[in-house]
């Protein structure tokens, strides 16, 4: 495997972290939220658009992790798109 191609793995986990790990936490603190309501009032609420409001906030993050990717190639002194 060429040497070069580490950065892009770099990008490749960048985004699917940060995305991957954005997106479980939302889910997460929802359900917890949604478990301390209930044992306060007795009402599970936990519905579908949770899980559609954690989906959309966490594709913020793909354009974030590409430019904390470039950020990082420009620190090391990583040439991204030329020779």
């Amino acid at each position: 495997m060429k040497r070069k191609m580490n950065k892009y793995y770099g990008l490749f986990f960048l985004c699917t972290a940060m995305y991957l790990g954005l997106f479980l936490t939302i889910i997460v603190i929802s359900f917890v939220y949604a478990l301390y309501i209930y044992v306060s009032y007795d009402c599970f609420l936990y519905e579908k658009e949770y899980i559609i409001l954690a989906l959309k906030i966490s594709l913020l993050t793909i354009p974030a992790s590409i430019f904390m990717w470039c950020l990082e190639c420009r620190r090391l002194g990583i040439k991204i798109f030329s020779k």
